[in-house]
């Protein structure tokens, strides 16, 4: 069985150093909330450089499953546009390829209520036999340590920072929002730490 791992780690020096140079924000779109019955319909990563997006990943992902309209009213994800899109072992090898080293945990990896897209994650790749190991933060956790908020949904981050977050819940253009709240955040622990 392949071995795929994904570690949480905190941002400190360390960390912060390594994501100014560069990262990789990663978003999923499911047919559902549990991760033992549904599955990923959708995979979006978007890598950061020096704390400009340099290129994107997109895909669907035919998972196989049916995609309930409550689903469907979120995502915007129909069964009929699924239909065409790779099969999961196409899509999540293409996924690992744009990944790169980021599968060897040597770049880290930012999603927005991480454990909740690398729970998902982690079990595709194992029905896939592909292995990762794969290191993040959560920009979730980490607003909430940092910004004082209304709330601390993605939306309302990019809202109360100015992010355009036009299209929401698709799994690109949310990697890109995650990537810029993580950018803001670097600066913000900067000016808190030192």
């Amino acid at each position: 069985m392949a071995l795929c791992e994904g570690w949480q780690v905190i941002l400190d020096d360390e960390t912060a150093g390594m994501m100014d140079k560069s990262f990789i924000a990663f978003d999923t779109e499911t047919t559902g909330l549990d991760f033992r019955t549904d599955r990923i319909i959708e995979l979006g990563a978007v890598a950061f450089e020096r704390g400009k997006p340099t290129r994107s990943f997109s895909s669907l992902v035919n998972c196989g499953l049916y995609v309930r309209p409550s689903s469907q009213t979120v995502n915007h994800i129909s069964n009929e546009l699924l239909k065409e899109a790779p099969k999961e072992e196409e899509a999540y090898a293409s996924f690992l390829d744009f990944l790169g080293p980021a599968c060897k945990g040597e770049i880290l990896l930012c999603a927005h209520n991480a454990k909740f897209d690398f729970t998902f994650l982690q079990n595709a790749l194992k029905r896939c036999n592909l292995s990762s190991t794969f290191y993040y933060i959560d920009t979730l956790s980490l607003s909430r340590k940092l910004l004082t908020m209304p709330d601390y949904k993605q939306q309302t981050i990019a809202d109360e920072l100015g992010i355009d977050n036009e299209g929401a819940h698709r799994a690109c253009n949310d990697a890109l929002v995650c990537g810029k709240i993580m950018c803001h955040l670097l600066e913000v622990y900067r000016h808190q730490v030192h």
